[in-house]
């Protein structure tokens, strides 16, 4: 089904598609478009030289911030203390102008609103689809640390302290948002939702966490902390290899 996930993204338009994929997918109109030098690390990845990828990055590494207070709870909220960031600001700005998307885009869609904090959209994963043409996509995650409550009596560790976020049931079905191939999308993974029982992994389907290898290979994490005061959005985005 993942393979055909990235084969309806690139035909969305196309009313061939099975009707039940199509409505799974919520479809952002006008999501933010690749700059060049995204183009070019495509491209690069895309001869099978998986080391290329780091020709993009950045030399020296940055020390994760403390995001909201996170650390007062022993919350470490990336695999690693540092990060890098892509050489070109272009490819930086244009990371945080999906997140930004992402969050602009919910309640205008009808969806329960998203929100750029540590508890519930912060991340997504880089990966290199496994099938033709290879290409880059992000799988973000939104309703990260829900609040434990009745309704999620799920201990999620030390990042979860404190979290401000309610469960919404609905939220978490739309909870995983695809960009691929210039497209942008929640994948809903509700219980009637045809997506359901092939995208969820056993263990999984009460989380709703569809993972990014089921796309293909992972590359990297992707943070973006839209909380920081830093003056440029390029500057908020933090990778984790």
């Amino acid at each position: 089904m993942a393979g055909s996930l990235s084969d309806a993204l690139q035909h969305l338009g196309d009313s061939s598609w099975e009707a039940d994929v199509k409505t799974a997918l919520h479809v952002h109109p006008r999501p933010p478009r690749a700059p060049s030098k995204w183009m070019q690390l495509k491209q690069a990845m895309a001869t099978g030289k998986a080391h290329k990828f780091e020709d993009f990055l950045t030399r020296s590494s940055f020390a994760i911030p403390d995001v909201e207070g996170a650390q007062a709870c022993r919350c470490q909220l990336t695999m690693k203390p540092r990060a890098k960031r892509f050489r070109y600001r272009s490819v930086n700005s244009f990371m945080a102008a999906l997140f930004r998307a992402i969050a602009g885009r919910t309640t205008a869609a009808g969806i329960p609103q998203v929100l750029l904090n540590r508890f519930d959209l912060y991340h997504a994963h880089l990966f290199q689809a496994s099938r033709p043409p290879h290409s880059l996509g992000l799988l973000f995650h939104a309703m990260e640390y829900p609040a434990l409550g009745p309704d999620w009596p799920v201990n999620l560790g030390y990042c979860q302290v404190d979290s401000t976020l309610q469960y919404h049931s609905r939220a978490m079905d739309l909870r995983n948002w695809l960009w691929y191939q210039g497209a942008l999308c929640s994948l809903d993974v509700g219980q009637d939702s045809c997506l359901h029982k092939t995208l969820l992994m056993d263990g999984l389907q009460f989380t709703r966490t569809v993972l990014e290898s089921d796309f293909g290979r992972p590359v990297c994490d992707v943070n973006y902390f839209d909380w920081l005061t830093v003056a440029t959005p390029s500057k908020k985005v933090f990778l984790c290899l």
